[in-house]
């Protein structure tokens, strides 16, 4: 396998007949986890009663190969207005590897502290060390903006398919006690139970991309299809030729939206290309990295006029009026 094309798809382990695939860390990344584990939250601990004890507002400050991205900035402003306003200090916490030369900018956008967890196993973004580095963090220093312990929050609609496969998956292993929805799902709930109706129904051909932390790692693929069926003249949505679990990764699952890409060609048009072979008006998502991939290969192809990339929401927005 070339690590610098895997997109973290699941395809190939999904696809293997024999089972013979899976996602495992090297002998020596497996040593590399084990100070990120030892402090992990057992999952039968509770939220804290005295959450006094949680103080202060933190920033996750995104990076990639060392680079900060630029919404880490705008974060740590919004997190400053937060801060002050609560009379606390703003601290901000990075993640991966040979990224200490960050803490110097991280401070010049206004950080009081800086948190920082370096180590080559995260040199590539994976779930398991970010989400044990980032929970270890929050559990040991307990920042008052840990929202979904401080407000005892039950429920969370999501937009955004990776969101919703950390949240239902992941923070279940460090006691998380929620229901997430994405969003698609609960559409197709409303619909189901008469809450919304059409008003007009959308004309052309639609075709949908499945996503891959949707499809393939949660197996949504019903809602959002019967959703398109729901508002469009033509019924169920167009299917490009690697559809549902043998669907094809527009590549910001594996950060390909801040990467670029060396080798091969890159895979956001081949996805497309792909798509546009459907001879669709509309390409429908459910996810705004979707959304941002497809949207820059449309304008890549020169088909921006003729085809649109929308939010499965945008297009149930404009059928009920």
């Amino acid at each position: 396998m070339i690590d610098e094309k895997c997109v973290g798809c699941l395809k190939c382990i999904k696809a293997c007949p024999a089972e013979a695939l899976v996602m495992v860390y090297s002998p020596e990344e497996e040593k590399m986890l084990i100070p990120l584990e030892e402090t992990t939250i057992p999952a039968t601990d509770k939220r804290p009663v005295a959450v006094e004890r949680w103080k202060g507002v933190w920033v996750f400050v995104e990076q990639t190969n060392g680079k900060a991205h630029p919404v880490s900035w705008e974060l740590l402003g919004i997190g400053r207005i937060l801060a002050e306003d609560l009379g606390v200090s703003l601290s901000a916490f990075i993640l991966g590897s040979q990224v200490r030369r960050l803490v110097e900018e991280v401070f010049g956008y206004g950080a009081d502290s800086v948190y920082v967890v370096d180590d080559p196993v995260l040199s590539h973004y994976r779930t398991r060390p970010y989400l044990q580095g980032t929970v270890n963090l929050i559990h040991k220093y307990k920042p008052e903006m840990d929202l979904f312990k401080k407000y005892d929050i039950q429920k969370i609609i999501t937009l955004c398919p990776h969101c919703f496969s950390t949240l239902k998956n992941d923070y279940r292993q460090y006691g998380a006690e929620f229901e997430v929805i994405h969003h698609t799902q609960l559409i197709q709930r409303l619909f189901t139970e008469k809450k919304i109706s059409v008003n007009e129904k959308a004309e052309g051909r639609t075709v949908l991309h499945d996503s891959c932390y949707l499809g393939r790692y949660n197996n949504i693929f019903e809602e959002p299809r019967q959703v398109l069926a729901a508002v469009s003249v033509s019924g169920a949505p167009l299917e490009m030729e690697r559809h549902r679990s043998e669907s094809f990764c527009c590549g910001a699952g594996g950060g390909r939206m801040w990467m670029e890409e060396n080798l091969g060609k890159r895979i956001y048009l081949e996805r497309t290309e792909e798509a546009l072979r459907t001879n669709p008006s509309t390409i429908a998502v459910a996810c705004p990295y979707c959304m941002t991939m497809f949207v820059d290969g449309v304008k890549e192809v020169k088909t921006q006029d003729a085809v649109h990339v929308k939010d499965i929401a945008e297009v149930v927005a404009e059928a009920i009026g």
